[in-house]
């Protein structure tokens, strides 16, 4: 595939809205959990899901103002052309119309957690060894 064509837009910005609406916003802290519904639904669209995926992992989904600053903020962040950055830009902009997000709650809550974890477990684990050091 070349580039993006406005069917594969349209099929995946579908699937998208069905997933956010059907499952929440929520589902936007898994993401491999997302990739992996798109990935089933749309197989034959590896280079759009990937796109769309990469979106979420850099971030870049959330940003707000000009399109054309968050396509070129994509396109360093993720080494995505311009041209694919403007499709993965532009779903996530229609897709999350309505929505309330705020990037705080989906990123630094989901990373916060994970560390908050990891701590918990080094401390059970090498609680009683860091003790008699």
């Amino acid at each position: 595939m070349n580039g993006p064509t406005e069917s594969v837009r349209q099929q995946i910005t579908e699937t998208l809205k069905y997933l956010l609406n059907s499952h929440g916003v929520s589902l936007l802290n898994q993401p491999l959990r997302l990739e992996g519904w798109l990935r089933d639904v749309h197989p034959d669209l590896r280079a759009p899901v990937s796109v769309v995926m990469e979106c979420v992992h850099t971030g870049v989904y959330l940003e707000k103002g000009a399109i054309g600053d968050a396509t070129a903020m994509f396109s360093v962040r993720g080494g995505v052309s311009p041209q694919w950055s403007d499709f993965g830009v532009r779903i996530w902009r229609d897709v999350l119309k309505g929505h309330q997000l705020e990037n705080k709650m989906l990123h630094a809550k989901g990373e916060g957690e994970m560390i908050e974890s990891s701590r918990q477990t080094v401390e059970l684990m090498l609680g009683t060894y860091r003790d008699a050091t």
